[in-house]
């Protein structure tokens, strides 16, 4: 592999999720040129909307709360932009779908999609990356990806503390049908049996559309025991769930099913985020605080202070 001059960066980020976006905004107001390194077309992670001809899916993230004075004041930012709108007491969502809430973030920033980096390595005083048969070389290096993606990345390089953290999947469902069930008066339940969240799509602000359509997650046992089947196994296991708490027969819905392997955090880390003394290397995401959207939040400003406090003590 060759390497040209225009790939060997200052700063690269990895993952253009909300902790990967949130860190590249920093170093930029800081007066940085950090290039966010995606594998997908999109931008935010779990933060996500698919879109289908009934309608729209937020099939991540139903709808993110606040806990922080520092992540409260991001999302009344976003909502006074017109990026994100409260929905009743279910907390806040993008708009038009969940990743209008990070697309700001990206906003000056050099983000590089469907950019799959395959392998990590050190080389001299740099970071060498595979991306796809490209090579780049990266002065500073921030993994913001789920634990076991870094982990596999940096290969025998990969911090033993990583070892300790426990994410899980999801699989969730995207449930169409035609009419409404009045006796499903909330929104957003919480059954048990499988299901951890149950949620109407189509009452949130900016998701009108015929009928009514539903987002269907499982909890993480569930999503474990079934994370190896195919879709259509899956779903159909999945659905039957939907259908008895809700009443809906089969005829009566169309569904669709996704699968986030990396999707729940049952142990995280314990710290914002983790960097290897004198490597230039950092790691982060929601999977160091516990996994809620706001844990991604304050792991990407960690990480951008980490990488400005490296520069400062150098």
């Amino acid at each position: 592999m060759t390497v040209g001059a225009d790939q060997v960066l200052p700063i690269v980020i990895v993952g253009a999720g909300l902790a990967g976006l949130t860190c590249a905004a920093a170093l930029r107001q800081a007066g940085h040129a950090p290039v966010v390194l995606e594998k997908s077309r999109g931008l935010g992670g779990r933060l996500a909307t698919r879109r289908r001809q009934e309608g729209a899916y937020d099939h991540g993230a139903v709808a993110v709360s606040a806990e922080t004075a520092a992540f409260s004041e991001f999302l009344n930012g976003a909502q006074a932009a017109g990026h994100a709108a409260a929905w009743a007491d279910h907390g806040v969502v993008g708009l038009p779908g969940m990743s209008g809430l990070v697309a700001p973030l990206a906003v000056g920033v050099e983000v590089r999609r469907d950019c799959q980096v395959q392998s990590v390595s050190r080389y001299r005083a740099l970071w060498r990356l595979d991306a796809g048969g490209r090579e780049i070389h990266a002065a500073r290096l921030a993994l913001a990806i789920p634990v076991p993606q870094a982990a596999r990345l940096l290969g025998d390089a990969a911090p033993a503390e990583l070892a300790g953290v426990e994410m899980a999947p999801s699989w969730t469902l995207m449930v169409a049908a035609m009419e409404d069930r009045a006796e499903i008066p909330d929104d957003v339940l919480s059954p048990l049996s499988g299901l951890a969240r149950v949620a109407r799509q189509s009452s949130k602000p900016g998701r009108a559309g015929p009928g009514v359509r539903w987002v269907v997650q499982a909890d993480a046992s569930w999503s474990e025991a079934h994370l190896d089947q195919d879709h259509e196994v899956a779903g159909r296991a999945l659905i039957a769930q939907f259908l008895a708490f809700t009443g809906y027969t089969v005829a009566e819905v169309n569904w669709v099913a996704h699968r986030w392997r990396y999707a729940q955090t049952l142990r995280p880390l314990g710290q914002p985020c983790w960097t290897a003394p004198g490597a230039h290397l950092w790691l982060g995401g929601d999977w160091c605080l516990g996994g809620r959207a706001e844990d991604a939040y304050t792991s990407g400003l960690a990480l951008a202070g980490a990488i400005l406090h490296s520069e400062s003590a150098a």
